[in-house]
């Protein structure tokens, strides 16, 4: 016992350290989905923000980049299965942006008392969680408030929040935690403020109104054709059968009154011309099919592409054909009825090096890296419409695949009357790890933040139907063939959410500017005016 006493206390090697940074990263990928313990965050984490407010800066930033490492590698290298490249650089680049606040924690310690520091921390990570959402970078999947995606009957009040609101809510418990054991308060205070931290928004997500189920309804079927992503998916040879085995499920879901077919992510072999649909034989098929049943819509993904005539590329991601002709490839959904196809959508939120190459401007000489990881060297096109899907009077939020992660870009949608929304996607890239389970469970989230019925479409699983608060109704489990049908309403009210978006990041960033103008005067004064240091 003495001799484990001595190698914790000591640390001349950085023993502790590793062992708090093994702790956070264990510790957080099992709190993380699929596993059903999001408060254990708290536990992994609270360790750690100790260590950091006492330790040198030095160590306090290595440990904290450690422990972050350790958090993205369990938690997400299942990403490997698809690129083992792109899974070390977005396992160690994540790492390194969120090192960013432990690195502010270990600065403002010097300077604030330990809670105000941990204040500190706190908005600069909700700050950096905020801009994780908004620039060409985006990789916002371990946003602390996802972690709840397992348990939406404890965060119904996302619907005032967003994600965001679970982030602080990770972080109360925290500072919770830390003061329980290192508070100078009577025993019962301490606890109880910790129960606090835990049952009051529990508490709150029970006692809010669950969301009135009004407005018309309408059958949704959603198509799992389970086809493998490397050997079937993209061979040529299989394309008819893939699209024969896409319209028989249909025809089982339009039997069970489904009058909405969703198809999963690039469902339609080959390309679509948007000028002229009709090239594309496949598509073509599929619409013949639509044209014996009067009364149903489509909803297919589809890899679509648009020809320019023009001296100058229209844009940085137009591929030269010839002379004068320039062609843009999008990760698109169509809608379609038996009059043929009414509607494009272009994928917005693209996988950063897999979809796009972020900055092209300033960072176009990496494009033959970007093939390397995996990705397309010219990348995806996209564009600034966002408009629902229109099937007739129904409005749907489109997202394709990775967008279903971003609950500030779908408000958009709902924000124009989007009555419910469609996530079509490809998750069998990932195998069978907790990717797709994570994926799915975040759709979850997205359905509580904006009150709204979602459909989702997987090629491989899980494909199902999720109510206003997250529930999951109905559900095919990954890996096999079949079906989802079920009645969805269709509504047409803002949670506060939708109508204001992530303003928690917004708050949390110009709170951080004031509380960055104090520290800088503080450290002025205590560092180069000498000034006595009273902790």
């Amino acid at each position: 016992m003495a001799r484990w006493w001595w190698w914790w206390k000591a640390d001349k090697r950085g023993f502790r350290g590793l062992t708090l940074a093994l702790w956070a990263g264990f510790l957080g990928w099992m709190a993380w989905p699929p596993h059903h313990h999001p408060l254990v965050l708290a536990i992994a984490f609270a360790p750690l923000v100790h260590y950091v407010q006492q330790t040198t800066i030095r160590r306090a930033v290595g440990t904290a980049f450690l422990g972050m490492l350790l958090w993205n590698f369990f938690t997400t290298f299942w990403i490997r299965h698809a690129t083992l490249p792109g899974a070390l650089f977005a396992v160690t680049a994540n790492a390194l942006i969120f090192t960013v606040p432990w690195w502010a924690l270990a600065m403002t310690s010097r300077i604030f008392r330990p809670r105000f520091s941990f204040l500190f921390f706190v908005l600069t990570w909700i700050t950096w969680e905020y801009f994780h959402l908004h620039w060409e970078l985006a990789w916002p999947w371990l946003t602390l408030g996802n972690a709840f995606a397992v348990r939406p009957e404890w965060v119904q009040w996302y619907a005032y929040t967003g994600v965001l609101g679970g982030s602080i809510w990770i972080w109360w418990v925290t500072y919770a935690l830390l003061y329980f054991f290192r508070g100078r308060a009577a025993f019962m205070l301490r606890l109880g403020g910790l129960a606090a931290a835990v049952a009051l928004p529990i508490t709150l997500s029970y006692v809010l109104p669950a969301p009135a189920d009004s407005g018309p309804s309408v059958v949704v079927g959603c198509i799992q054709p389970n086809i493998d992503p490397y050997e079937e998916k993209f061979d040529q040879k299989t394309a008819e059968d893939q699209l024969e085995t896409l319209i028989a499920l249909s025809e089982k879901a339009i039997r069970q009154r489904a009058r909405i077919i969703i198809w999963p992510e690039t469902a339609i072999p080959g390309v679509v011309d948007e000028d002229r649909p009709d090239n594309n034989p496949y598509l073509r098929r599929a619409l013949t099919w639509l044209q014996q049943h009067r009364d149903v819509w489509l909803i297919t993904g589809a890899v679509t592409q648009k020809v320019y005539v023009t001296v100058r590329p229209p844009n940085l991601t137009a591929r030269r054909v010839r002379e004068g002709v320039y062609v843009d490839y999008f990760n698109s959904l169509l809608a379609a009825n038996d009059a043929g196809v009414t509607a494009f959508y272009h994928k917005k939120k693209l996988v950063p090096g897999v979809e796009s190459l972020p900055y092209p401007r300033l960072l176009g000489f990496l494009r033959p890296l970007m093939a390397d990881l995996g990705g397309v060297t010219g990348g995806y096109g996209t564009d600034e419409a966002v408009e629902p899907l229109a099937l007739d009077t129904v409005l749907t939020a489109p997202a394709v695949c990775y967008e279903s992660v971003f609950g500030d870009f779908l408000r958009l949608f709902v924000q124009q009357g989007a009555h419910f929304i469609t996530v079509a996607t490809n998750d069998g890239w990932w195998g069978p790890t907790d990717g797709y389970r994570q994926h799915f469970h975040y759709a979850r989230l997205r359905a509580v933040e904006l009150r709204r019925w979602t459909a989702r479409s997987a090629n491989t699983g899980i494909s199902g139907i999720i109510d206003p608060q997250g529930q999951v109704i109905q559900q095919l489990e990954y890996d096999r063939k079949g079906v989802v049908v079920g009645t969805i309403r269709l509504r047409d009210d803002l949670t506060y959410y939708a109508r204001t978006g992530d303003y928690l990041g917004r708050l949390a960033g110009f709170l951080l500017l004031i509380f960055a103008a104090l520290a800088f005067s503080k450290y002025y004064v205590v560092r180069v005016k000498k000034f006595p240091y009273i902790r």
